[in-house]
């Protein structure tokens, strides 16, 4: 594997690992840290999928438009350490707002919308990051980088989970996390792997005479000038056929 295989493959695997360091806890935090009940702790979880479904959606698009993949994937993950990161003081900001004389309604609801945009632009850091494997990858061995992300996840998922119950409290799975994915951040602003040619991507390389989907005239001139010329020697051929039969009849009339 090369330096830069391995380059992407960490991005991989710092990245579903950084994301299980808060994802699996975030409804333990929100219960035990922030007190909130059954009910809120779901709507919270289902905004964080509408919100991720309209964020990707838009941010996508944009980076569709400019071609700007690189740098869509470093400001989401940039967003999100910052979104997610700053969780770390939710803590405190809630007793800030009661004490500013916020209700548990209003203030919820502000959290809602809080976590759902840091929550779904992290989400969309997942579509940008695959978009920019594929430009630098053979597509044929997507399955082995992406690997790294699942093994990323269930190593950091289960050895966090000891870290937080015997050693630090739920809230600081945010910081560890902006730690983590802050080593994405460098990787992708300093070092750029090169994009493989045609024939590392599985690829066959575009003519350059190929132009939107058109083939080469002269390759067709010489198709059509190799089946004339196979049709010619089928005439031929009949025709000689025909030569004999008349040979033969006017022996026989003989």
């Amino acid at each position: 594997c090369s330096w830069h295989g391995m380059q992407v493959k960490a991005t991989h695997f710092i990245h579903g690992g950084a994301s299980a360091l808060v994802t699996p806890y975030l409804p333990v935090f929100l219960s035990q840290v922030l007190d909130m009940s059954a009910g809120e702790i779901g709507l919270i979880s289902a905004g964080i999928y509408i919100f991720t479904t309209f964020i990707t959606s838009l941010l996508c698009a944009v980076v569709d438009k400019t071609g700007w993949v690189r740098a869509g994937f470093i400001g989401s993950i940039g967003f999100a350490i910052l979104g997610r990161g700053s969780l770390f003081f939710s803590s405190e900001a809630t007793d800030l707002a009661y004490r500013l004389g916020l209700s548990h309604a209003t203030w919820f609801w502000l959290l809602w919308v809080y976590i759902g945009l840091s929550e779904g632009i992290h989400g969309a850091s997942y579509t940008m990051l695959d978009t920019l494997t594929m430009f630098h990858i053979d597509k044929s061995r997507y399955g082995e980088y992406r690997l790294w992300a699942g093994a990323g996840w269930a190593l950091l998922a289960f050895a966090i989970g000891f870290v937080y119950e015997y050693v630090a409290g739920l809230e600081w799975m945010f910081a560890c996390f902006a730690a983590v994915m802050s080593l994405n951040v460098i990787i992708w602003s300093f070092v750029t792997p090169p994009r493989p040619t045609a024939s590392q991507r599985n690829e066959a390389p575009v003519s350059p005479n190929t132009v939107a989907g058109e083939t080469d005239g002269l390759d067709d001139t010489a198709s059509v000038g190799a089946d004339s010329k196979e049709e010619g020697n089928g005439l031929a051929g009949i025709e000689e056929e025909g030569s004999e039969e008349r040979v033969a009849e006017a022996r026989e009339r003989k």
